[in-house]
């Protein structure tokens, strides 16, 4: 009888959007396998406390989250509770790896870890100081990792050329999400849609890098040329002051319906989503995979994506791309879908 392994899957940042989907599907292959005894380090929310019948749950205080008290949470909390455990694996799917001497399997998701510069990235300075502070700190406990995980032979390039300390990095393409299995051919009421116009989702969170503004751009200019097509985004008032403004922008004047806001999609609810809309747009700036391609993909929907080196290693010849700079760019391809080019 095979022996049985003790793993700590240290999921202890993972709150939101993909990062928070791949860790959710990673744990649910590991707590299945029948020679694992599984305890998961998390915060404490629904999507985590789910696992609780099949594996051990530690949950974070709220408070670590807060930046005065994190090192706290690094240097002190995770580590006794990984000693206490006493595993043979620690798998870490948090920004930064676990303090510890345990062999560690980290999974690198994070675009801004590996990117050359931060400029031209839209970050606010706090934004941009803490991204640096995170690479400062992620270059430092590259001693804590015995093997990086990346999604595309790219990444796995640029991790190496950035850091000469870079330890052993293994090239494993994502599991389909678990969120397209579940197929419901029932499309979603998006409010105010224009019959006859091409839908085009934007399945983001709002981010600075996202680059989501970009888009009320094109749908101004949509409605000057009056082509028949509506940006559908996804974002919430929650997600930042620029998320704020962005929607006030759009209250007051969204070009006859050329651009709405459908606020936050449930995970539930990501297949019908991109089942009820004819293309998928990501005007990101950087990213490390982005899962859009693998829902568009799936769902057979056109894909507008950034014109840039993340894009052309996952989509190849599969993808419209276009400058994230320039809504005329983006038009264009509106155009040759519309020309059925």
């Amino acid at each position: 009888m095979a022996k049985l392994r003790k793993i700590i899957i240290n999921a202890s940042t993972v709150k939101i959007s993909g990062g928070l989907y791949i860790a959710l599907d990673l744990i649910e292959a590991f707590i299945n396998h029948e020679n694992a005894q599984v305890r998961i380090i998390s915060p404490d929310i629904p999507s985590f406390r789910k696992f609780s019948t099949k594996a051990e749950n530690v949950f974070v205080p709220p408070f670590f989250f807060n930046y005065l008290f994190r090192p706290l949470l690094d240097f002190f909390w995770l580590p006794k509770h990984i000693r206490r455990f006493d595993p043979d694996l620690v798998i870490s799917l948090s920004n930064l790896p676990a303090v510890t001497r345990r062999f560690q399997v980290f999974f690198h998701d994070n675009a801004f870890m590996s990117i050359d510069n931060l400029n031209g990235l839209f970050l606010t300075g706090r934004a941009r100081l803490i991204h640096q502070m995170r690479r400062l700190v992620f270059g430092m406990r590259l001693e804590y990792i015995d093997r990086i995980i990346v999604q595309t032979r790219l990444e796995a390039i640029k991790l190496k050329k950035k850091y000469l300390n870079c330890p052993p990095v293994i090239v494993i393409p994502p599991i389909l999400p678990f969120h397209l299995s579940k197929r419901n051919l029932i499309r979603l009421d998006f409010g105010t849609t224009n019959p006859g116009f091409l839908r085009i989702g934007c399945l983001s969170r709002y981010f600075s890098h996202k680059n989501i503004d970009i888009l009320y751009e094109a749908a101004r200019l949509a409605a000057q040329r009056k082509l028949p097509v509506q940006f559908i985004l996804t974002i919430q008032k929650k997600q930042g002051k620029s998320a704020v403004r962005l929607l006030r922008k759009i209250r007051l004047e969204d070009f006859d319906h050329r651009i709405v806001n459908t606020g936050k999609i449930a995970r539930n609810k990501i297949s019908q989503f991109v089942h009820s809309v004819d293309a998928l747009i990501l005007p990101s700036l950087c990213e490390t995979f982005g899962l859009n391609s693998l829902e568009a993909w799936y769902h057979e929907k056109y894909y507008l994506i950034s014109d840039r080196d993340f894009a052309h290693e996952v989509c190849e010849n599969a993808a419209l791309f276009f400058d994230p700079a320039s809504p005329y760019d983006i038009l264009k391809c509106v155009e040759s879908i519309l020309n059925k080019e």
